[in-house]
């Protein structure tokens, strides 16, 4: 990935695995990540990764947002995110949670482009 570009995963549940493969390719080689995570869980020990992600906070310099029992929301967003329409969005989950994130950021006029998916069948 390229460190000049900033990215924003968007991950509920098994759905942060690909993320966690990207994360963990930049701690191996030590290479910095322009990038903010956003891991829905239900519950602390429904959170996959977390070491593997707050050792990135520190080692590579990506943004960990874990949300418990919340849903994703344009404030939530506008939060961690300064130029909401800079980045490039991944969303991973099942079809339900892609479905409803990236509606949202149609709404907040992302445009298609920036947005890519990653639906994870009969989760």
């Amino acid at each position: 990935m390229n460190r000049a570009i900033e990215y924003v995963f968007l991950a509920s549940g098994v759905g942060v695995t690909p993320f966690r493969s990207i994360i963990k390719h930049h701690l191996e080689h030590k290479k910095k990540l322009n990038a903010t995570l956003f891991h829905f869980s239900g519950s602390q020990e429904e959170l996959l990764f977390r070491e593997i992600f707050e050792n990135a906070v520190t080692q590579i310099g990506i943004t960990f947002v874990p949300v418990l029992k919340g849903r994703f929301s344009r404030e939530m967003l506008k939060e961690y995110i300064v130029a909401i329409h800079k980045p490039t969005y991944y969303i991973s989950g099942s079809e339900t949670f892609i479905n409803t994130v990236r509606e949202e950021l149609l709404s907040l006029t992302i445009s298609e482009e920036q947005i890519k998916t990653d639906i994870f069948s009969g989760y």
